[in-house]
């Protein structure tokens, strides 16, 4: 939003811009355990929409993509595959969509992985994503409590050598 308000004002000096703003599919379906992550993201989506509307008769093009999972450090995904992105095939994807829909899911994969779920009852899909969080929930939840246990045991270690070395 800030950002908008930053370059704004030239766009529509020169009567022309594209503004790309980037959501997540968590805004615009339901998205059981992330709900104030996909309630930031739906802004994102419907900010985009309104503003479109707004701008399009000034010449700017508002636009909002939506991917899925890209292979990066962050999403913690190491290799490409037919439903991951990589990092350049996403960025390609998402330039050349620019201009053309409000909402878009630029990536092939993630368009067609999209379309599948928004066609599905909405109970469905809630069902098919709540499943898909529990489980990166519980397997982050064992990473968590592992990684408790060895830091406890760093520490049960290193009183256990400070009261030999006495």
């Amino acid at each position: 939003t800030w950002m908008t308000r930053v370059i704004l004002p030239g766009m529509i000096n020169r009567k022309r811009g594209s503004i790309v703003n980037i959501a997540s599919a968590a805004g615009v379906t339901t998205s059981p355990l992330l709900a104030q992550y996909g309630a930031a993201k739906s802004y994102v989506a419907m900010f985009s929409k309104a503003m479109n509307a707004e701008l399009k008769d000034k010449g700017i093009h508002v636009q909002c993509q939506i991917p899925l999972f890209v292979a990066t450090k962050l999403a913690k995904i190491r290799k490409a595959s037919l439903t991951v992105a990589s990092p350049s095939g996403y960025a390609k994807a998402a330039v050349a969509a620019i201009g053309f829909e409000t909402i878009v899911s630029p990536f092939w994969s993630h368009a067609l992985q999209m379309w599948a779920l928004q066609s599905l009852p909405e109970w469905i899909g809630t069902a098919i994503t709540m499943s898909m969080h529990q489980d990166i929930r519980k397997k982050g939840m064992k990473k968590e409590a592992a990684e408790k246990e060895a830091a406890s045991g760093d520490a049960g270690a290193a009183k256990k050598g400070k009261a030999k070395s006495s």
